[in-house]
């Protein structure tokens, strides 16, 4: 019988925790993907004030 009761308890703490990763490892590719966003833009805007400036700079 307590046999029983700990699987119980140990299959519960093991679905809570798989649960737990799983959401942290969403989390991290929505990280992830946001970051790559973040950088793309401002790769973008480097590259587009580079050449706002390099035209104001032709005589």
């Amino acid at each position: 019988m307590t046999v029983k009761i700990i699987s119980r308890i140990v299959k519960i703490i093991s679905l809570i925790v798989f649960a737990i990763c799983f959401i942290v490892k969403i989390s991290l590719i929505f990280v992830e993907f946001f970051s790559e966003q973040n950088s793309i833009v401002l790769i973008i805007s480097k590259s587009s004030r580079r050449a706002a400036l390099t035209i104001a700079n032709v005589p």
